[in-house]
């Protein structure tokens, strides 16, 4: 189970409500909050939650440069480099 961020408001009191529902992914999440008889807003992914371990390393890496990275390294063991 994944933790969310959510806004959502509330219909019965008027109120913007946010915290946090834990689903498996955002589309749970959404039934859970409408459910809980709330108006979903936006629904993000708690990247403090501590889901994955790699994902604070992958985040300041551009997409651009893994690619290239992943070329690099396939080059090299397609050459039988250990």
């Amino acid at each position: 189970m994944l933790l969310y961020k959510y806004v959502a408001h509330n219909s019965t009191t008027g109120e913007t409500v946010k915290a946090t529902v834990e689903a498996q992914n955002e589309t749970e999440a959404a039934k859970v909050l409408r459910k809980q008889g709330l108006i979903p807003i936006d629904i993000k992914l708690n990247n403090t939650a501590g889901t994955k371990i790699l994902g604070k390393y992958f985040d300041r890496i551009k997409t651009k440069d893994r690619i290239l990275f992943s070329r690099q390294l396939s080059t090299l063991i397609n050459a039988g480099l250990p």
